[in-house]
């Protein structure tokens, strides 16, 4: 019988040590690859024209504010809900938002996708494409 303990202990002990040989030899990360977490942008870029015309186009967004740019643009696009909205002179509008009161100084082009909102173009009318509802141009 000690014959077969000391071979089975000698089995056992062979066996848990190729196991732990293959744990022990598992490489560390390479110096050169960062072991620190990736960066994520917690934010998309806001491009330069946000909320001003940069001279030919104007992006106004945000819920719930008062937007003006009294000086007009050239093409302004609307991504708000519940603005009011005063605007210069341009060439186009485009509202993708809903509920807003919006005033423009003129237009040539309106392009309504939201709904419910109130264009007042007071230099003449412009051509207008309305795809949402509820929308009044006048």
């Amino acid at each position: 019988m000690t014959r077969r303990s000391t071979l089975s202990a000698l089995l056992t002990a062979g066996t848990a040590a190729v196991l732990l040989t293959g744990c022990a030899n598992a490489t560390a990360p390479d110096s050169k690859e960062s072991a620190q977490p990736t960066k994520t942008p917690t934010s998309l870029a806001i491009p330069a024209y946000e909320n001003k015309c940069d001279g030919s186009q104007a992006v106004l967004s945000g819920d719930g504010v008062e937007h003006t740019l009294k000086k007009g643009c050239k093409a302004v696009s609307i991504a708000s809900s519940g603005s009011a909205i005063a605007l210069g002179p341009t060439k186009s509008i485009v509202v993708e938002g809903n509920n807003n009161d919006i005033t423009a100084a003129s237009s040539d082009q309106v392009t309504l996708f939201g709904s419910n909102n109130k264009l007042h173009v007071e230099g003449g009318e412009p051509e207008v494409d309305d795809q949402g509802t509820g929308n009044t141009v006048d």
